[in-house]
């Protein structure tokens, strides 16, 4: 092991004291929980899963997945209902917080750490699964099965560099590795290093196959072909583990792989947290010849995962909108505070378009369109040349409607129906369009904003050097 690695593991392995916290909470909750469920005669367990469970867990990072596992012949929907209002019942003194996932779940806060006490059936196999959290406990215990004390501190590293890196998480507004999918790497290639080894040579649809499920890779790459990397899940065949993860996070972990093997660094693992002010971003957007603009909207009050699955395709479909309109895009993201406010960031080659635009009409042999297309511009003030036969398409030149950024995005009509719905709603409700150093304004106003607009300009991650 690396000087490197040996120093980051001495700061991310838990104390002994985490050790005994966690297990006392643990403790606590189980009681709570049994008590409430013996109460009212319910056929229950209570089982403690996840990266604690596993021993794969990170100092500092203290939360607890408890798992209610009752009788399967109750059915997934009296879980989401009587059985979920058992465990509320049984925690109501921990000031419990109701969640959504696949169903209803609970967050409690014992101790500082985040208690999730997730209702699940207790089953014998895991193909009887109908839900992701009905799987999990088979997870834990083949991960259990697995993993050596060397190895759970490997899989330490793994986390840790994953989440340093930027790809760390399967939620959607990561779409990158989950502690599971970490410990899976783990498992496969016998270590962190030999994990890094074998990510810099991967390519586009790796496939992943530790218990030999199928065949052939080929059959697996079938099967799951809209995924970039397949990792088959030892207890369920049919479920690719990595389905998750982005291009972008697959692209990014073997930049990162490569270049940590070239020249270990604890940058990897504890990117730099550069002091940013407004004085910084202002020169930034000042000495380059793009422009910068923000569509600023209200945060609808919904889940995050709904929230960021629903800004990741109108963020999409903005672009769309941009793109066909004639405007260069460089670059484009999205940031939100997940409460009160919603950020779009583009940045364009020019704020306006030339008055005037080449616009391609339809095939010459597709007639009714056609004939239409020649009607509508044969006679049009907008029209400057043509029409005329280019390629076998008609074509011609004319004046654009609206030359200015500002002006098109302005004009909410032409693209909020291509949005998702609840941000469809809000830009209808309220949308203030900023343009470079204007957006100053929310830098000023939103810390974690004003580092995401930093890392928008910069665009480099602090570990690329």
């Amino acid at each position: 092991m690396k000087d490197i690695e040996r120093e980051v593991l001495e700061r991310i392995k838990p104390s002994k004291e985490e050790y005994v916290r966690a297990q006392r909470i643990f403790d606590k909750v189980k009681e709570l929980l049994e008590r409430t469920l013996n109460l009212y005669n319910i056929d229950a367990t209570v089982e403690l899963e996840g990266s604690i469970a596993k021993d794969t867990w990170i100092s500092g990072e203290w939360d607890l997945d408890v798992f209610v596992l009752f009788n399967k012949h109750y059915g997934t929907e009296w879980i989401k209902t009587k059985g979920f209002k058992i465990i509320y019942e049984s925690v109501r003194n921990l000031n419990p917080e109701l969640r959504y996932a696949e169903h209803p779940y609970v967050r409690v806060k014992v101790e500082g750490f985040d208690v999730d006490i997730v209702p699940a059936l207790r089953l014998e196999r895991a193909s009887e699964a109908k839900t992701v959290v009905d799987r999990t406990p088979f997870h834990t215990r083949y991960v259990k099965s697995k993993l050596t004390s060397e190895l759970r501190d490997q899989v330490r590293l793994l986390k840790k560099f994953m989440k340093g890196i930027g790809v760390y998480g399967a939620e959607i507004k990561v779409r990158g590795f989950s502690g599971y999918l970490c410990e899976l790497l783990v498992i496969a290639y016998g270590g962190f290093r030999r994990v890094l080894e074998n990510v810099r040579l991967w390519k586009p649809r790796q496939v992943i196959d530790i218990e030999k499920h199928y065949r052939s890779l080929r059959e697996a790459v079938r099967k799951f072909r809209d995924n970039i990397l397949i990792v088959i899940d030892p207890v369920d065949p049919n479920r690719n583990v990595a389905a998750a993860v982005s291009l972008d996070s697959f692209s990014k972990l073997i930049v990162a792989a490569n270049l940590y093997l070239k020249k270990p660094s604890i940058k990897f693992f504890y990117p730099p947290v550069e002091s940013v002010d407004c004085m910084v971003l202002k020169r930034l957007i000042k000495n380059r010849k793009t422009s910068i603009v923000a569509l600023v909207t209200q945060c609808p009050s919904i889940p995050p995962d709904t929230l960021w699955g629903e800004l990741g395709k109108s963020l999409k479909a903005l672009c769309n909108y941009v793109a066909r309109l004639g405007f260069k895009i460089i670059d484009s993201s999205v940031w939100s505070d997940e409460s009160n406010i919603i950020v779009f960031l583009l940045e364009l080659l020019d704020l306006t378009l030339h008055d005037y635009e080449k616009h391609y009409g339809p095939p010459v042999h597709i007639q009714p369109n056609m004939l239409e297309f020649l009607k509508k511009y044969i006679n049009s003030e907008d029209t400057i040349a043509g029409p005329w036969v280019e390629n076998g398409r008609l074509v011609v030149l004319k004046k654009r409607r609206m030359c200015n950024i500002i002006e098109c995005l302005s004009n909410v009509e032409s693209y909020v129906q291509s949005l998702s719905p609840h941000i469809r709603e809000c830009i209808l409700n309220k949308l203030d369009i900023l343009v470079d150093i204007e957006i100053l304004t929310l830098a000023r106003k939103h810390n974690e904003f004003k580092y995401h607009l930093y890392r928008f300009l910069r665009k480099r991650e602090p570990w690329i050097t």
